[in-house]
Parts: structure tokens; C-alpha cells; sequence
């Protein structure tokens, strides 16, 4: 299998009209109009929201936003003891007496924590072509064909198999009968060394997909 994320990530990046340099997932529009960043350091992980002057950090000891100060280089923002700077992908934080120096943004990662901090409660990508699909209730959004297809489904027919450990979504759209089935079984992408918990088939029409998804919310 070629790498889902790899496919996926591409997709996102047209659905979301980024370019190749931008550094992060859009959290969305219509409910947050931010910029997310999942920063990876050595020995702290944690998530960031830009919108507009202001950075909010959502970290093990602290959640809150600071302010944007003038830099020489890069954005910088500070406040509440803690100062955080980056530069392309490149981060630093300096939080009270501790100092993160060799942090980086993970932009793939950081198109599950948009979706997250938008409250989708259930994401799944593929690829070939790539897709997305985003669940929240019985709410589906199912972006297809690299961002040039684009399927609602406002109030799905959900149907669960408990023994079987599946959940099947039904609905239509735009004439298409659509289904979505999500196994509760590993899902490996090996090329990209991630595991998801759920195995996902979403049937449009005639057509096929074959994907992984987590659950977010």
C-alpha cells in the first residue's frame, strides 16, 4: 500500500488551498478561523493555534493565548512566562526555566489536530485517489478524488453491529447512493510506520475507497 497519509496530505492541502510552503493544517471555516501547529520537541509535544496576532498553546501545563512580539526573523510570540518562536517548520519554547531548542512542526499530524479542534469527533483518509472523511453525529463530509469531488450527508442512517464491530453509515448525495463502514480493526500504513484503530470502506456509487481513520472527539 502506498502511504495514506502521503496521498491524504496532499488532498488536504487543495481542499484547504495551501500552498507547498505553508507550514500548517487549516483549523477550517465557519467554526475556528485559525492556523494549527502540532509541535514535536524532544521531550514535549504540543498543539498550536495561530489566529490573527495571537498564539494559543494547548500543552500539559498550560492552555492559554500569548500575544505576537516583533522579531527579526520568523513570528514571535510572548507571555505568561513563556516565549515561542518558529520559522518555516523550525520552533523553539522557552516556558519559565525550561527551554525546548530543537522542536518542529509535524504538518501531517497537524491535519488531525485541526480537525480535532474543530470538533470532528471521527476522522479516515486514503488515498488512490486520495480521500478524506469527517463524522460528527450522524454527520458526514466525505471529500473525494483530490478535493475535486464533495459529498454531505446531513443526517445519515447509522446502523451498528455490535458482535461484528462495525458501524455502517447510509445516505445520498447528489444522486449517489453512499455508504460508510467503519470496522473496529488495526489499520496499518507501513510506509508512513502509523497505526489507526479503525478500518474504513466508503462506497460512492460504483466506486470503492479503502482507508484508515482514528477517533478525535
Amino acid at each position: 500500500m502506498r502511504s495514506l497519509l502521503r496521498g491524504a496530505f496532499s488532498l488536504l492541502l487543495v481542499v484547504s488551498c495551501a500552498s507547498a510552503n505553508e507550514p500548517a493544517a487549516s483549523s477550517g471555516a465557519g467554526q475556528r478561523q485559525g492556523t494549527v501547529l502540532a509541535i514535536e520537541c524532544t521531550d514535549l509535544d504540543f498543539v498550536v493555534e495561530i489566529v490573527g496576532q495571537q498564539a494559543r498553546l494547548v500543552m500539559p501545563e498550560f492552555t492559554g493565548s500569548i500575544p505576537q512580539i516583533p522579531s527579526a526573523s520568523g513570528n514571535k510570540y510572548q507571555g505568561n512566562n513563556i516565549t515561542f518562536w518558529m520559522k518555516g517548520q523550525d520552533a523553539v519554547l522557552e516556558y519559565g526555566n525550561k527551554s525546548y531548542k530543537d522542536c518542529r512542526n509535524n504538518t501531517q499530524r497537524a491535519v488531525w489536530e485541526a480537525a480535532r479542534l474543530r470538533g470532528i469527533e471521527f476522522m479516515a483518509m486514503g488515498n488512490e485517489p486520495g480521500w478524506t472523511l469527517e463524522i460528527t453525529g450522524n454527520s458526514l463530509l466525505l471529500v473525494g478524488d483530490y478535493g475535486n469531488s464533495r459529498y454531505s450527508i446531513a443526517n445519515a442512517e447509522r446502523q451498528t453491529d455490535a458482535q461484528a464491530r462495525t458501524t455502517v453509515y447510509h445516505g445520498a448525495d447528489q444522486g449517489k447512493a453512499i455508504s460508510v463502514t467503519l470496522e473496529a480493526k488495526s489499520c496499518n500504513d507501513t510506509m508512513a510506520d502509523r497505526s489507526y484503530e479503525t478500518t474504513v470502506t466508503a462506497r460512492i456509487g460504483e466506486q470503492t475507497l479503502y482507508g484508515c481513520g482514528n477517533t478525535l472527539n
